[in-house]
């Protein structure tokens, strides 16, 4: 019975993550499907070990994506609060000057924070979106092999398996960047709250003032005390 393996059609070893100029068996210098866009495949008969050389370097190259895009995600998420905190800061230091109303300031401040948080939320959506695009499920339990498609990728055409490699990957990436919007989403949600309390602290500060309280004796016009006057707050 003839076998259909898949091979490079340049003769040269599948080898992504091997040595040569882009390699190094790292996640540097591995972007996403950097290897793939040289290579074309084709259909040949041949031992069953060339196939298995081929099917091994890709694995190869898919651990070795993981390990990237995990990396790259752990590390992201480490600097997001810091990263939310300083732009709080940074709005803050260009709002809230002592020439500037607080209320209107700290409410121009909850605008633009409330409209980063739309943003993370939407971005979060389309890339849980995108991360179900390889085989419909969250690729992160998953490698290639498990794709229907796996069996008869070889077979599908030039470049079936390189292409469904690129998928994985993609998703891959995708739901890491799902994570990291609906944590951003999260720590802008809480400085909103920061902000939203800060604002009504100004507002009843705007509001408030004094009214003497006169004894009996008012009509000579002597003041016993004051008593603070609050309207209710009104939070934009």
């Amino acid at each position: 019975m003839t076998e259909k393996n898949i091979v490079v059609t340049s003769g040269r070893p599948m080898n992504p993550g091997g040595g040569g100029g882009g390699g190094g068996g790292g996640g540097g210098g591995m972007g996403m499907g950097s290897w793939l866009s040289g290579y074309t495949y084709a259909h040949i008969s041949g031992p069953d070990p060339a196939q298995r050389q081929a099917f091994t370097s890709v694995h190869r190259y898919e651990s070795n994506a993981r390990k990237r895009i995990v990396a790259a995600y752990e590390k992201s998420l480490q600097a997001l609060p810091k990263t939310v905190t300083d732009e709080v800061a940074r709005l803050e230091s260009e709002l809230l000057a002592p020439t500037k109303n607080p209320v209107d300031s700290f409410a121009r401040i909850k605008s633009i924070l409330q409209n980063l948080y739309n943003q993370a939320i939407a971005r979060r959506d389309v890339e849980k979106k995108l991360s179900l695009a390889y085989n419909g499920a969250e690729p992160t339990t998953r490698d290639v092999p498990y794709h229907p498609a796996y069996s008869t990728s070889y077979a599908r055409g030039e470049g079936g398996y390189g292409a469904m490699v690129q998928l994985w990957i993609k998703s891959h990436e995708a739901h890491y960047q799902a994570l990291i919007m609906d944590q951003m989403a999260k720590f802008l949600s809480e400085q909103i709250a920061l902000v939203a309390a800060a604002q009504t602290e100004a507002i009843k500060k705007a509001n408030t003032f004094t009214l003497p309280v006169l004894t009996d004796k008012a009509e000579m016009g002597v003041a016993a005390g004051s008593i603070a006057i609050t309207e209710s707050p009104r939070v934009s």
